[in-house]
């Protein structure tokens, strides 16, 4: 990683990256900073601070290969299954994202108990 990094920045100003909050420490010694919580990962960026660019779910939600594998799943589970496994999937994103933003705000403002 260091390695590909290191004959990176001197081709390019900004290098971005989403990583888990358990790389950062890793990512920070070899130049980058930490940006902001972005779901489940944490934005890194050498250059300047930015928000990244987050893809709209509805976005992903209107791809034909989304809607293919929906249908195949109400297909296989029945919509009652399907929707209770979403509806979990849902939960579990929203607390690790949650997590991770209170990770970063730590990590920014660690006196903000």
């Amino acid at each position: 990683m260091t390695a590909m990094i290191a004959s990176l920045k001197p081709r390019f100003t900004d290098i971005a990256l989403s990583c888990f909050p358990t790389l950062v420490e890793a990512y920070e010694k070899i130049g980058f900073v930490m940006c902001e919580a972005q779901g489940a990962q944490v934005a890194m960026r050498i250059g300047g601070s930015y928000n990244m660019n987050v893809i709209d779910p509805n976005f992903l939600n209107r791809q034909s290969a989304v809607s293919q594998e929906a249908q195949r799943l109400i297909s296989e589970l029945g919509g009652d299954r399907a929707v209770a496994i979403n509806d979990e999937y849902d939960a579990e994103t929203k607390r690790i994202s949650q997590e991770v933003a209170y990770f970063v705000e730590q990590r920014k403002n660690p006196l903000s108990i």
